[in-house]
Protein backbone atom coordinates (compact mmCIF):
# COMPACT_ATOMS: atom_id res chain seq x y z
CA UNK A 1 0.00 0.00 0.00
CA UNK A 2 2.75 2.73 0.68
CA UNK A 3 4.55 1.91 -2.26
CA UNK A 4 1.65 2.22 -4.43
CA UNK A 5 0.75 5.69 -2.26
CA UNK A 6 4.18 6.97 -3.16
CA UNK A 7 3.71 6.88 -7.01
CA UNK A 8 0.71 9.11 -6.74
CA UNK A 9 1.36 12.29 -5.17
CA UNK A 10 -1.64 14.64 -4.09
CA UNK A 11 -3.58 11.14 -2.67
CA UNK A 12 -5.35 11.17 0.68
CA UNK A 13 -5.88 8.18 2.73
CA UNK A 14 -8.75 7.51 5.33
CA UNK A 15 -7.81 6.10 9.05
CA UNK A 16 -10.70 4.72 10.10
CA UNK A 17 -10.82 4.36 14.07
CA UNK A 18 -13.96 1.90 14.48
CA UNK A 19 -13.77 -0.26 17.00
CA UNK A 20 -10.50 1.35 18.19
CA UNK A 21 -11.13 1.85 21.50
CA UNK A 22 -7.44 2.86 22.50
CA UNK A 23 -4.10 3.93 21.09
CA UNK A 24 -0.45 4.68 22.92
CA UNK A 25 0.60 8.34 21.88
CA UNK A 26 3.83 6.50 20.40
CA UNK A 27 2.20 4.17 18.36
CA UNK A 28 0.08 7.55 16.93
CA UNK A 29 3.03 9.83 16.70
CA UNK A 30 5.13 6.83 14.82
CA UNK A 31 2.25 6.90 12.26
CA UNK A 32 1.87 10.21 11.45
CA UNK A 33 5.11 10.80 11.86
CA UNK A 34 6.20 8.60 9.93
CA UNK A 35 3.64 9.64 6.86
CA UNK A 36 4.96 13.25 7.43
CA UNK A 37 8.69 12.63 7.06
CA UNK A 38 8.26 9.53 4.34
CA UNK A 39 5.09 10.86 1.84
CA UNK A 40 4.61 14.53 2.99
CA UNK A 41 2.14 15.16 0.04
CA UNK A 42 -0.51 12.29 1.63
CA UNK A 43 -2.57 12.92 3.64
CA UNK A 44 -4.07 11.07 6.01
CA UNK A 45 -7.63 11.58 7.60
CA UNK A 46 -8.57 9.64 10.96
CA UNK A 47 -12.19 8.98 10.34
CA UNK A 48 -14.84 7.12 13.32
CA UNK A 49 -12.83 7.79 16.11
CA UNK A 50 -13.90 8.20 19.93
CA UNK A 51 -13.15 10.88 22.63
CA UNK A 52 -10.52 8.57 23.92
CA UNK A 53 -8.26 8.38 20.67
CA UNK A 54 -9.56 12.30 19.66
CA UNK A 55 -6.96 13.71 22.14
CA UNK A 56 -3.95 12.28 20.64
CA UNK A 57 -4.92 12.91 17.08
CA UNK A 58 -5.87 16.68 18.12
CA UNK A 59 -2.21 17.88 16.73
CA UNK A 60 -2.35 15.86 13.54
CA UNK A 61 -6.01 17.43 12.80
CA UNK A 62 -5.00 20.31 13.21
CA UNK A 63 -2.16 20.10 10.99
CA UNK A 64 -4.51 18.35 8.48
CA UNK A 65 -7.03 21.06 8.77
CA UNK A 66 -3.88 24.00 8.16
CA UNK A 67 -2.83 21.50 5.04
CA UNK A 68 -6.49 22.09 3.55
CA UNK A 69 -6.46 25.61 4.26
CA UNK A 70 -3.51 25.97 2.63
CA UNK A 71 -4.64 24.22 -0.73
CA UNK A 72 -7.92 26.00 -0.73
CA UNK A 73 -5.72 29.16 -0.82
CA UNK A 74 -3.43 28.10 -3.50
CA UNK A 75 -6.37 27.30 -5.42
CA UNK A 76 -8.76 30.49 -4.89
CA UNK A 77 -5.65 32.62 -6.00
CA UNK A 78 -4.75 30.47 -8.63
CA UNK A 79 -8.49 31.00 -10.15
CA UNK A 80 -8.94 34.25 -8.64
CA UNK A 81 -12.31 33.05 -6.53
CA UNK A 82 -12.70 33.43 -2.62
CA UNK A 83 -11.54 35.04 -0.14
CA UNK A 84 -8.22 34.04 -0.23
CA UNK A 85 -7.93 35.74 -3.75
CA UNK A 86 -9.05 38.61 -2.28
CA UNK A 87 -7.23 39.18 0.23
CA UNK A 88 -3.90 38.53 -2.00
CA UNK A 89 -5.18 41.49 -4.28
CA UNK A 90 -5.51 43.70 -1.35
CA UNK A 91 -2.09 42.79 -0.13
CA UNK A 92 -0.49 43.58 -3.70
CA UNK A 93 -2.23 46.88 -3.84
CA UNK A 94 -1.04 48.06 -0.82
CA UNK A 95 2.63 50.48 -0.73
Amino acid sequence: MIASLRRKPGNWMELDFSGVDGASPAFIEELFGFIEREMSDIWLVPTHYNESIRPLLNRHLSLLQHRRDQAWCLASIATEFGSCATSAEVSEAKP
